[in-house]
């Protein structure tokens, strides 16, 4: 009797026998099996996946196990098209093999797809292994990619928000089998990167909604795979020569929306910070509290740029180098200016720490290459991004306000020379 599967689980490997192996138990142990037919394409590892597989895959699913092999590596894409084509299920479920399922993880992701109206993809919250996020989203701005909340506490208001997305990532992602043939399947150009995105903004490029469901929860691990970011340049272009129409920015608007403070950085990339109102109120409680609240409270609320700094300084009056150092970073992170790597610099070369100074001493010549000369880079680069975002007015206040920013920083620096 041929298996009847509501949703065909397809996962790529690339040696890592131990993440697979981990994955495929955890499936069995939190997955309603009747539902499920379960798929691994191995992409020609030569570890003892090429071995272990068939038999743990048999005696975990029996005859609701397929294994699929390509003798090399054929990259991400090709591997979950050969899975999709092999699937009996109306729905398709991708994901990677350096996760682990959670309890009651299939549920929520089914009864969102049954919603009228609703979404046509979804996936589900992935977490770090720490428990904070690690997706719940993908954000635009400015061209540029990124996980929206990344390294949120999975506590955080913002993560259990119903949003419409634009893209999500396939290392968890539902949809029907339908939908994605109809959408071209992933993309095969691609190296391990970009696949997912260019699947998603088809399918909202054809009038379909995608959501995170925080309901459902998968546990991480990220980027595994060896060579995992050797591609990022080739990938880039691939995606900006196929859907250069459909990137449109809308990482600030998420921020607006949730109560965050959207500004841009010195290189121009969009930092999502904690509001002002907010920022203000847990500084002016920092005066009366001890360092471990103000920790407490960075850890909360990670888009507090002025708690970064204020404990740095901290530290440092307290001669914790290492630790006045270790906050200097998060500033940096949370916000990349003049100032943060400046300071990140300065403290670098008083632990000495070599490889930070380095990368600090990187990324403020870079800054300074941007502002040099009679025409500076960023100011070319900005009015670029004003003529692009002609037609989204909060984005064209962000790049006002960092207009004028810049062309103050210009003045100064010419009134020196």
């Amino acid at each position: 009797m041929p298996i009847r599967a509501q949703v065909s689980i397809i996962i790529p490997a690339l040696n890592k026998w131990n993440l697979t192996r981990d994955c495929l138990r955890s499936l069995r142990e939190h997955s309603p099996l009747e539902d499920c037919e379960i798929i691994v394409v191995d992409n020609g590892s030569a570890d003892a996946t090429a071995t272990e597989l068939e038999p743990l895959g048999q005696g975990l699913f029996g005859e609701r196990f397929q294994r699929l092999r390509h003798e090399e590596n054929h990259n991400f894409g090709p591997a979950c098209n050969l899975g999709a084509e092999a699937a009996s299920a109306p729905l398709l479920f991708f994901l990677n093999n350096d996760t682990l399922c959670s309890p009651g993880w299939l549920p929520p992701l089914l009864e969102a797809l049954r919603e009228e109206n609703g979404p046509a993809a979804v996936g589900p919250l992935l977490l770090y292994p720490d428990g904070r996020v690690q997706h719940l989203g993908v954000g635009f701005a400015l061209r540029t990619v990124s996980h929206l909340y990344q390294g949120y506490p999975r506590s955080h208001p913002v993560v259990d928000k119903k949003r419409h997305l634009r893209a999500l990532s396939a290392a968890a992602l539902l949809l029907p089998k339908d939908l994605f043939h109809d959408c071209g399947a992933f993309c095969e150009e691609y190296r391990n990167g970009f696949e997912d995105v260019d699947l998603s903004l088809q399918i909202v490029s054809r009038g379909h909604r995608l959501r995170c469901v925080s309901q459902s929860a998968i546990f991480h691990l990220e980027s595994q795979t060896p060579g995992r970011s050797t591609h990022e340049r080739h990938n880039g272009e691939i995606l900006l020569a196929r859907c250069r129409d459909l990137l449109a920015s809308d990482l600030h608007l998420h921020a607006l929306r949730d109560g965050l403070k959207p500004t841009l950085d010195d290189a121009l990339g969009l930092s999502v910070l904690l509001s002002e109102v907010e920022s203000a109120r847990l500084s002016a409680g920092s005066r009366k509290e001890s360092p471990a609240w103000m920790q407490e409270q960075l850890t909360a609320n990670p888009g507090w740029l002025l708690g970064a700094r204020l404990l740095s300084k901290t530290f440092e009056k307290q001669g914790q180098t290492d630790a006045a150092l270790h906050y200097a970073m998060k500033a940096a992170e949370i916000h990349a200016t003049f100032e943060t790597f400046g300071e990140l610099l300065r403290l670098s070369r008083m632990a000495g720490h070599a490889e930070i100074t380095a990368q600090a001493e990187a990324t403020l010549k870079d800054f300074t290459n941007l502002y040099d000369g009679e025409r500076p880079a960023i100011t070319l680069l900005l009015a670029r991004h004003q003529k692009e975002a002609s037609s989204d007015p909060a984005l064209l206040r962000l790049l006002e306000n960092k207009k004028t920013e810049i062309d103050r920083r210009l003045a100064k620096a010419h009134s020196h020379n």
